[in-house]
Parts: C-alpha cells; sequence; structure tokens
C-alpha cells in the first residue's frame, strides 16, 4: 500500500541510532522509522513524556485549544508558538514521531503538541480577541498519545441519557456492557440513538450489533499473510472472517455514530460491518484506516507492534489509510469552540430530528 523504500529507510536509522546518547534519542530513532509504514499499529512503547494541560485541535488551518486544565489558557486561544518554534513547526515534529494514516497522525499529534521526555515549562504564544499573549504553562504526566483526557465537551460524566424527546446519546466511553442491556427495551423503540465514539469505549459495537440485525453478518476478511521465501517472494494469505448473529429486541432506533480517526482497529472491524451492512448513519471525521492483529517485537528498549495482517473492506477496496469516510462531514469552526457549542453533535441531533 505505500513506496517506501527500506534499504534508505535501514541507512537513516542506523545512522540516527549510532548517534543516540540516551534512550529517549533512541526511542525517537525508533519511532521515526515506524512512522515511515504509516501503520496506526506501528507503535514504540517504553518512553514517558510530559504534556501540556490542553487539548489541541486543528480548526480553520490554525491550532485551537479547544479545553485546558490551566487558567491562563481558555478554550478557543490561537497557538502560534511553542517555545518560540512555529505551531505548525512543532506539529510536524511532533507528526514525525507517530505512524498511521493522515487523519491518524494528525490526530495523536495533537495530543502529544508541546509534549516533552522530562517534566518543565513550556513557553507559549496565543492570540485571544486579536491579541498576542506569552503564557508560561507546566508539563505534567497526565494524557498521552492515544487519548487526551482533557476535555470540555457535554455529557462526558453521562452514561446513556434521553437528550431530546425519543433520542437518546450513549457515551460509549463510561456506559458499560451491563449499563446498556439495562436500558434495552427502551433504545430499541426510540427515535434514535446516537452513539458516541470520541473518547474511546467501554462499550463497543461487538455487543451493540447484534441487536442493529435481522439475521446473520460477516466480517471482513482476515487475510494472514503465509512467509515461505525470502524477502517476502510467492507470499500467499490464509483467509478467515467470522459471524454475528442476531438478538432480541430488534433495535427500531436510527442509529447515528460519532466518529473520528482514534476509531482504529477492532473499532474498524465493527464499522466495516456497520458501513457494508447499512446499519447506521456516521457524522464526524474519518476513521484511522488500520485494522487486523498485531505483531509484537519485543527489544532491549522495551517494545513495539505492527499490523500483522491484511484486511480490506467488504467488497475489496482498500481500507489501509483511508478508514471510513463519515456520510455527514463535520469541520469545526472556531466560533463555535468558543461559544462552548459542539457541532458534532449538533449534527447528529439534525439527523436524529429527521430535518
Amino acid at each position: 500500500m505505500i513506496d517506501t523504500d527500506w534499504n534508505i529507510v535501514l541507512g537513516e536509522t542506523l545512522k540516527s541510532t549510532f548517534e543516540n546518547k540516551q534512550k529517549k534519542d533512541f526511542f525517537v530513532t525508533l519511532s521515526q522509522m515506524f512512522a515511515k509504514i504509516n501503520d496506526g499499529h506501528g507503535i514504540v512503547f517504553g518512553e514517558q513524556m510530559y504534556h501540556l494541560p490542553i487539548r489541541a485541535e486543528f480548526i480553520e488551518n490554525n491550532i485551537v485549544i479547544t479545553a485546558s486544565n490551566n487558567t491562563a489558557l481558555k478554550r478557543g486561544d490561537v497557538i502560534k508558538t511553542i517555545d518560540k518554534k512555529q505551531v505548525m513547526s512543532a506539529l510536524d515534529e511532533a507528526e514525525k514521531i507517530i505512524s498511521g494514516s493522515p487523519q491518524l497522525r494528525r490526530h495523536w499529534a495533537l495530543n502529544i503538541l508541546g509534549s516533552k521526555f522530562d517534566s518543565g515549562v513550556t513557553q507559549l504564544v496565543i492570540e485571544r480577541d486579536g491579541k498576542e499573549q506569552n503564557v508560561t504553562v507546566s508539563n505534567s504526566r497526565g494524557g498521552g498519545m492515544f487519548f487526551n483526557p482533557i476535555d470540555e465537551r457535554k455529557f462526558l460524566s453521562e452514561k446513556i441519557i434521553e437528550i431530546e424527546p425519543e433520542i437518546y446519546y450513549i457515551n460509549m466511553t463510561n456506559c458499560t456492557e451491563n449499563d446498556f442491556y439495562q436500558k434495552l427495551d427502551i433504545l430499541a423503540n426510540a427515535k434514535a440513538v446516537i452513539y458516541e465514539q470520541r473518547g474511546g469505549d467501554s462499550l463497543s459495537f461487538f455487543h451493540i450489533a447484534p441487536y442493529l440485525i435481522g439475521e446473520s453478518v460477516n466480517s471482513a476478511w482476515w487475510n494472514i499473510p503465509q512467509t515461505v521465501y525470502p524477502d517476502r517472494k510467492e507470499v500467499e494469505f490464509s483467509n478467515s472472517n467470522w459471524s454475528i448473529q442476531p438478538k432480541q429486541p430488534l433495535f427500531k432506533s436510527k442509529t447515528i455514530i460519532i466518529n473520528v480517526p482514534s476509531v482504529v482497529s477492532s473499532g474498524e472491524t465493527m464499522m466495516s460491518i456497520l458501513d457494508h451492512y447499512n446499519l447506521a448513519t456516521t457524522v464526524g471525521e474519518p476513521t484511522a484506516g488500520c485494522n487486523g492483529n498485531i505483531n509484537t517485537i519485543n527489544l532491549p528498549y522495551g517494545y513495539a507492534w505492527f499490523t500483522g495482517m491484511k484486511v480490506l473492506k467488504h467488497d475489496g477496496s482498500q481500507l489501509y489509510l483511508k478508514g471510513f469516510q463519515p456520510d455527514y462531514p463535520v469541520n469545526k469552526t472556531i466560533q463555535a469552540i468558543r461559544e462552548g457549542r459542539d457541532e458534532y453533535l449538533e449534527k447528529a441531533l439534525e439527523i436524529a430530528r429527521g430535518k
């Protein structure tokens, strides 16, 4: 799927390795190597980072603070520089140690924007109300690349709520399988159910999908490489998949899903089923474009992962790097951030109301 010249990458990596003086240097070298495969599973573990006390997003060609744990920084502030470096240069540096599709790389890079390998402070220049300000903040160990816990969205503490008459909202981060089962009859007969995937999931569509189908459905095919000859010659694939059986009650409610690029791997297994069998309407951003079991390499330094099988969409088209595009893409605005509005949820509600 990619055209990386691995002989060149090997040379670059070996050269960088000889120049590494500390463990964190080696972490960067390995991460930069893994970044060349554009693989959302291509992750190097083993090094602690200290993060800015914010959530930042790329909105209207700016890096905008959308949530903050520091009173000196407000939702809607635009970051101009980080430690005297232009913010887009800082973002580019973060993206260079992250492997994945363009959408996943950007999503995770924003989670570690301004992060450091040592605790300390970071100098920011922000723009607020048309004026630039200097702000100094402390980096902390909270959060990480995969999920940023700093958030100011509504309903973060909720599990299942009736957000409007006969329209339910499920926060899949907090909602458990048991919580879901207790509301089965209500959800089955609702007008619409909005499933929130922006914060990861405790409840997954492995639990939900059986109630959305009237007959058995199948996953996409898993294509596991059978490597017999050196240099990847004549590689064949062993194929398998699995099915999901329906359960009662069959949901009559409209299914609406809010997606972001952090929906990856097993999340895309379920998105493939939901997409192929037209079981849901999606809102937000593309998913990660990375699925399949992983291979793990144990290293003296730590350990690393990469994708160990080829997974296509049900129709045989490419999943890798592309993911699943939303039925209703949403482009956030800085004005909505400053007003405390959630444009993803607004669009989901608009669809749920039938407008």
